[in-house]
């Protein structure tokens, strides 16, 4: 569609020079979709890559307190504790 308007605005181009102009981009295109389509690991690797960051983070973010040495201290109700940024 874009290459009409672009024949509007360039007049002396034809249309065949403007789809030989696109032509190397759509077969990049194409063989992208088809990679992508073939292996869809290459197109969720980095939503899963971000996923991992964040739980990671979230993880670094508790702090575990270590248990009462005697049963005298386990009496006052210390417990875990979370920090939350």
């Amino acid at each position: 569609m874009s290459a009409y308007y672009l024949k509007q605005v360039v007049k002396e181009w034809n249309l065949r020079l403007i789809y030989r102009g696109m032509a190397d981009f759509m077969v990049l295109q194409v063989a992208c979709v088809a990679l992508v389509l073939i292996f869809p690991a290459i197109a969720m690797w980095f939503p899963q890559w971000l996923q991992a960051r964040r739980m990671a983070e979230r993880n670094a973010q508790i702090e575990y307190v270590a248990p009462p040495q005697n049963a005298a201290a386990a009496l006052d109700g210390s417990r875990i504790a979370v920090r939350n940024f």
